[in-house]
């Protein structure tokens, strides 16, 4: 069996994992572009066929080996064995080479790269100039001494900052996330780390180190009720990774002395003195000031507006008064009457003052595509940036510049189109019930010329039954290879981010037509007699459960499969406990603020809708240094149809009002049903009401 080095690890990779992988995660694992691993497939395919088995690829969802399981083990076993050819591109081999540069101590030879690479010393020498122009950008100089060999020369800072530019030119946030939270110590889950950012974040850092660090930031959570997005966890676990490596090798970095002394008078300062201390116990590491106050910026910048508005008294609303009024004279469009504008503007400006004043550095990978696309607003806002310069006295980099034409493109279209303009996405998620709803409700309110045409679950992409012609974009809590929209991957929690990346994608959209044709009469009474029959079974199956006694996760879903019991009596509690437990598998949905947890799944051990809340007479550890004291069961059949699950989520789209998470975590039972007769009494006439209309 001929095989090369590329082919043998997309066939280990696709071997080791038990869920379909895109082509994108198989790309970013080896380092490679998504077409150099389709021009492998047929050769993947014929390699497994001699082990019985077949590559098996699905739009929307991915590749995946299928078989037996003993045909499977006789493939990783004898690929192990075989012997492959090395390839690897120019490009490759020169991305490798900065992060060799980047992790050295002391000067390494020509002859040494040479044959690290197993290249020749003079095309060392050729990939050295090509790259010093990337080291310039970055503040670093590429030294080369005949007989000394080559080092470079930069501040710790600069150092860290390339470091971590290029981890993400390869992976992005939502793909650390995944990396780092599927990681729980298993051989397979190793197996799959290594090869997906091996030469990438563990090229930098410790996967040991990087276990303590989640450790101590899940204490944090629990400690102080602190929550942050997931893709700021993961920059945070990865900024203290990258610190305490660099520290073990000797490399301690600066800090203004007059930042520093503003930054301990919040309380960010004792958190990150906490995380720290816990991380010296654990790692034996002396951690100093310094980069406890670089640990209190990251602190800070994914914290709340509120904080950071106590940390500056900058009259934010003068700046985005003048910088709109700035702008809309340099284009000749009156912006000052556009409330969205105004709004968003000042929020990015609280928090864009707070980096410029602490002198974070921030990236911005859209900064090339904000320059092409709008390069008329680009220059009007570098003249609001100007006027910004000169009342702070601070320098604007670009990058603040490319988020800041963001804002004010998006207030140039929605001035420029004659009529709103409505972009129909549909949302996705694990399950299409939980989550999803929730992204949903904030997207109606943050992003009102989007409408939202469905929620529906990853493996239901296929099958859904909508027109995709009347589909703009996708959605999605969870990254996706599919062909046939644009996808934007967004946290469940939107954030403010999240909102821009959509803004910009949809700039870019042509309008779909929108479409105007009404249903049938019979169809339409069929659908309002489904959302009736709908709320009447939520609001029959609807119970609540005080004072139970469990003591751990599992205990609670074998409660929640139990307690379906009471809406269906043929209810299959162990086909559901099994469902319930893959679904947390993927990640826990908790309302943090009053410490509850919801449990969705649709399943095929229930025949019914079925509602519930669970509360514990102590508080139950939900894993991650998170408690909960209470549990919103939402459990529909396998088959549901759209109306029965569209009511179902009708109830996790209202809880992103904080009184609706409060009634459900703390309420009485009158309360409970009081606020779901409100609730899905409103969104029964509303849907009926559009039926009639014939606007659905």
């Amino acid at each position: 069996m001929q095989l090369n080095q590329r082919q043998k690890s997309v066939c280990q990779l696709l071997l080791a994992s038990e869920t379909p992988l895109t082509l994108k995660q198989v790309s970013d694992s080896l380092q490679v572009s998504t077409r150099t691993v389709q021009r492998e497939l047929q050769s993947i395919k014929n390699i497994f066929k001699q082990f019985h088995l077949e590559l098996e690829s699905k739009s929307g969802i991915g590749l995946s080996v299928n078989g037996t399981a003993m045909n499977k083990q006789k493939a990783q076993e004898q690929l192990f064995e075989v012997f492959s050819e090395q390839v690897i591109s120019a490009e490759e081999r020169q991305y490798r080479l900065k992060q060799t540069l980047l992790s050295l101590s002391e000067p390494v030879k020509l002859y040494a790269l040479g044959r690290k690479f197993n290249v020749s010393e003079a095309t060392i020498s050729y990939d050295l100039g090509k790259l010093e122009g990337w080291f310039h950008n970055h503040h670093i100089r590429v030294i080369r001494k005949p007989g000394f060999g080559v080092y470079l020369e930069a501040e710790e800072k600069y150092i860290r900052e390339a470091i971590l530019e290029l981890l993400y030119e390869h992976c992005s946030k939502e793909e650390l996330v995944k990396s780092l939270t599927s990681f729980d110590g298993n051989g397979q889950d190793v197996f799959r780390m290594e090869l997906s950012i091996r030469n990438h974040l563990l090229h930098f850092m410790e996967e040991s180190t990087i276990r303590v660090i989640e450790s101590g930031m899940r204490k944090l959570e629990k400690n102080y009720g602190y929550y942050m997005p997931d893709t700021a966890f993961a920059g945070l676990i990865v900024h203290i990774a990258l610190a305490l490596q660099r520290l073990k090798a000797g490399e301690n970095i600066e800090i203004d002395e007059t930042v520093l002394t503003r930054l301990k008078s919040c309380e960010e300062f004792a958190w990150a003195t906490e995380i720290a201390a816990h991380l010296s116990g654990r790692l034996s590491v002396s951690i100093p000031q310094s980069e406890i106050g670089y640990i209190t910026m990251h602190l800070l910048g994914s914290n709340s507006r509120q904080t950071m508005e106590e940390m500056h008294s900058y009259p934010t609303s003068d700046y985005t008064r003048d910088m709109i009024i700035t702008v809309g004279n340099e284009l000749g469009v009156a912006l000052d009457d556009d409330e969205d504008l105004a709004v968003h503007l000042s929020r990015h400006l609280d928090a864009a003052l707070f980096r410029i004043a602490m002198g974070m550095k921030i990236r911005n990978p859209m900064l090339k595509q904000v320059q092409d696309n709008y390069p008329l607003v680009y220059e009007a806002t570098k003249m609001a940036a100007a006027y910004l310069e000169r009342q702070t006295r601070f320098e604007v980099p670009e990058e603040e510049i490319g988020y800041l034409t963001m804002h004010f493109g998006a207030g140039v279209l929605r001035k420029k189109i004659d009529k709103p303009r409505t972009y129909r996405g549909l949302i996705v998620c694990t399950s299409g019930i939980g989550t999803s709803r929730l992204l949903a409700a904030q997207i109606r309110k943050e992003l009102r010329h989007i409408e939202v045409a469905d929620t529906v679950p990853m493996s239901y992409l296929e099958k859904w039954e909508g027109d995709w012609d009347r589909i703009d974009l996708l959605i999605s809590t969870v990254p996706l290879d599919f062909e046939k929209k644009p996808v934007i991957v967004v946290d469940p929690f939107l954030t403010e981010e999240d909102r821009m990346r959509i803004e910009t994608r949809v700039s870019s959209l042509r309008k779909s037509a929108v479409y105007e044709g009404r249903i049938p009469i019979d169809m339409t009474i069929q659908k309002v007699n489904a959302y009736g029959d709908a709320v009447y079974r939520i609001l029959q199956n609807f119970r609540v459960f005080d004072d139970l006694e469990c003591s751990s996760k599992h205990e609670v879903i074998q409660e929640a499969a139990k307690a379906a019991i009471h809406a269906d009596k043929d209810a299959d509690t162990g086909v559901i406990t099994a469902d319930l437990t893959h679904r947390e598998q993927m990640g826990s949905w908790i309302l943090r603020a009053y410490s509850c947890a919801m449990l969705h799944y649709r399943t095929k051990g229930i025949h019914t809708l079925q509602l519930s809340v669970l509360r514990f007479k102590q508080p139950i550890d939900w894993g991650e240094g998170i408690s909960v004291k209470s549990v919103l069961v939402q459990l529909a059949p396998f088959d549901a149809s759209q109306e029965f699950l569209e009511m179902m989520g009708e109830i996790s789209e209202s809880l992103i009002e904080e009184e609706n998470q409060r009634t459900i975590s703390e309420g009485t039972e009158e309360e409970l049903k009081a606020y779901l007769n409100c609730i899905l009494s409103a969104a029964y006439t509303t849907k009926t009401r559009d039926l009639i209309g014939g606007r659905q």
